[in-house]
């Protein structure tokens, strides 16, 4: 009896080593490694959302800071016809710019400049007086270098060879559509923001 128990109990299957036991476990080893697969994606998935909605949220909120800065551009006119100085000012009051002030000459550009600062300057070219356009324009950007909007209906090459050299943001003829001067006027402004900007970031950084 003792003799055929131990025969029988060395012919018994150890716990664990069955030989079904791998046909078993292994779906579940597999199930598993998915499952973790699938939680790694959800996770990356969810990151990556993240990411893309605080980018999106970034982008929106700089266009909305560009829009407004541009909406409240405070502008010079410096123009010595009154009728065509009061349809710029008009022009750009409908597009929701804040007019500081408006010049009849050279002189007075230099001190309403300095007085205001303004964002841009809208400056005729050709003024009645000892000084032109482009003489007050020299002036105001060794000082402050403002934006400067030259307009002009005629010009001769020797005036547009002498305004360059001041480094004008833009060229402007009359008479001046109200789309051109919006999207000129946004187009100093968005220009004049980027290396603000760039700066900001540079230093907090």
């Amino acid at each position: 009896m003792l003799i055929a128990r131990l025969h029988i109990e060395t012919h018994q299957p150890c716990l664990g080593q069955h030989p079904l036991e791998p046909l078993v476990t292994r779906p579940f080893h597999r199930l598993a490694a998915l499952w973790v697969k699938a939680i790694a994606s959800i996770r990356w998935l969810a990151v990556q959302t993240t990411v893309s909605e605080t980018h999106d949220q970034a982008l929106q909120q700089e266009e909305e800071e560009t829009q407004a800065a541009v909406r409240e551009t405070r502008v010079l006119i410096v123009e010595d016809e009154s009728i065509v100085a009061l349809e710029l000012k008009m022009s750009l009051r409908r597009l929701g710019h804040d007019v500081v002030a408006v010049a009849g000459n050279a002189a007075d550009a230099i001190y309403l400049t300095g007085l205001h600062r303004p964002d841009v300057i809208l400056m005729d070219i050709r003024l009645k007086g000892k000084m032109d356009g482009i003489d007050a324009a020299t002036v105001i950007r060794m000082q402050w270098d403002t934006p400067l909007i030259f307009v002009t209906g005629q010009a001769d090459e020797a005036t547009m060879q002498r305004a360059a050299k001041v480094s004008p943001a833009a060229y402007l003829n009359k008479p001046i559509a109200a789309s051109d001067l919006s999207e000129t006027i946004a187009h100093i402004v968005c220009a004049h923001r980027e290396p603000s900007n760039h700066r900001t970031s540079h230093g907090e950084s």
